[in-house]
């Protein structure tokens, strides 16, 4: 990949009203931030550069803005669909309450058919809000929606327009999770970009899709003990309608699977899938 400059982008920061009083603590929090994505099938690499990370804290009255120290602020995003990598750690006092997150995309670029393309940002600043109590050892995830967040405007250009959903996780609802992970190969070789998804055993809502990497590797996250439903797909197509809308991913208007088993997770799980196509 060629070598790019990044330019930082300067963000204002505004302070929100209307926290509401809590209680007085002497304890402190400390909340783990993560950063995943959704696959997306048509473009190989999308780098960017995350800067300027902050987070907005009310506590006994009080609002307070906090710089983030980053664990990393390079990214290929295409690489943490089906997984969650660290991306900074949020300090507070005990139950205070979490309004928002701030940082900047200082800057980006696509990587298809071996080219690389600049990505233009309208607006670089991302605001997270949200509104959560903090209790030492919870977690967050950030999910940067790739196929909502970036457009194709014509043969090699490229606008993202950044889009980040939190998920909170107190720390009871992540304990005794299992992650799930996995290997393909068909005719005997690893193959890249097929669609994994993950399903309750009766198949009524889709909890994680990802596509397989070079090496035919696939992970799912970690899941609490139960039975699974894996599906796979080797050929499919996703219309512009669902890549707007990825959340409603509907399988129906796929060929059937390729491959499908039923897991039931009781401790971290690496499949490996042999498929003779």
């Amino acid at each position: 990949m060629k070598k790019v400059v990044f330019f930082a982008i300067a963000s204002l920061i505004l302070i929100l009203a209307g926290c509401a009083t809590i209680p007085t603590f002497n304890n402190n929090a400390n909340l783990r931030v993560y950063l995943t994505d959704k696959p997306l099938r048509y473009i190989d690499n999308l780098w960017v550069k995350i800067g300027n990370v902050s987070y907005h804290y009310c506590f006994d009255g009080e609002e307070v803005w906090k710089d983030a120290t980053v664990t990393c602020d390079l990214f290929d995003l295409l690489t943490l669909a089906g997984t969650e990598v660290e991306f900074f750690n949020i300090d507070v006092p005990e139950d205070a309450t979490l309004t928002q997150i701030r940082m900047s995309v200082e800057a980006a670029t696509v990587t298809t058919n071996g080219q690389e393309f600049p990505v233009t940002i309208p607006s670089s600043e991302i605001k997270v809000p949200m509104k959560s109590i903090v209790r030492d050892g919870d977690e967050m995830v950030l999910d940067f929606d790739v196929v909502q967040s970036l457009k194709v405007t014509g043969s090699g250009k490229y606008i993202l327009r950044p889009v980040l959903i939190p998920f909170y996780r107190e720390r009871k609802e992540y304990q005794n999770r299992y992650k799930i992970e996995g290997t393909l190969l068909v005719n005997g070789a690893a193959f890249e970009k097929a669609l994994v998804v993950l399903l309750p055993e009766d198949e009524s809502t889709l909890l994680r899709t990802t596509l397989t990497d070079e090496e035919g590797e696939f992970e799912l996250g970690k899941w609490p003990e139960a039975t699974y439903t894996i599906n796979i797909y080797l050929d499919f197509e996703i219309s512009a309608e669902t890549e707007d809308n990825y959340e409603n991913f509907d399988l129906t208007t796929i060929s059937s699977p390729d491959y499908t088993t039923k897991i039931f997770l009781n401790k971290d799980i690496d499949l490996n899938v042999l498929i003779n196509h």
